[in-house]
């Protein structure tokens, strides 16, 4: 077989592996999670695989709407844009700890969003405590960002996760 044909083949072959053979997504569905952000916090809560003691103390932190004065706290810059966030922080505590659920604008770039917020939260905030860089997290499910900073963020992670399988 000439060379000018092998190359017809192969071109023509790779255009249906790129396009013609590859499942589209169905127009109606999302991969979104479903709730408000204080539910889905609670769901991570209710799911997270924690010693009882740690349970007990989550069950005692201050879960609020981040005021869009108070963004550079939470992450590090005001310079963030998104439709809600929601957070988990303890009000006097020792140990370093903050979950954030924020909720992306329609259409907003999701890779973008947790670049800001991965490149400007300061795990060192709690000034006399922190949290080592392998404890910061930040990830999503759809339109649903998280960003942990905590000890234990390997459970709560894996328990944000699993709310993509129900």
């Amino acid at each position: 077989m000439p060379k000018k044909a092998i190359t017809i083949v192969l071109a023509i072959t790779l255009m249906f592996a790129a396009f013609g053979c590859t499942p589209q997504p169905d127009a109606g569905s999302s991969d979104n999670l479903e709730g408000t952000l204080p539910e889905i916090l609670n769901k991570i809560y209710e799911s997270a695989e924690l010693d009882a003691d740690t349970k007990s103390w989550l069950a005692g932190m201050s879960n609020a709407e981040v005021p869009d004065d108070n963004k550079e706290w939470f992450f590090g810059t005001s310079d963030i844009e998104y439709a809600e966030a929601f957070a988990s922080e303890p009000m006097i505590s020792s140990q370093p700890y903050s979950l954030v659920l924020v909720r992306a604008n329609e259409g907003q770039d999701i890779e973008a969003l947790k670049a800001t917020i991965r490149n400007n939260v300061d795990p060192v905030k709690w000034l006399c405590v922190f949290v080592d860089e392998s404890d910061v997290v930040v990830d999503n499910i759809g339109d649903v960002v998280i960003l942990i900073m905590s000890s234990d963020s390997a459970a709560l992670h894996e328990a944000f996760l699993s709310l993509n399988a129900e």
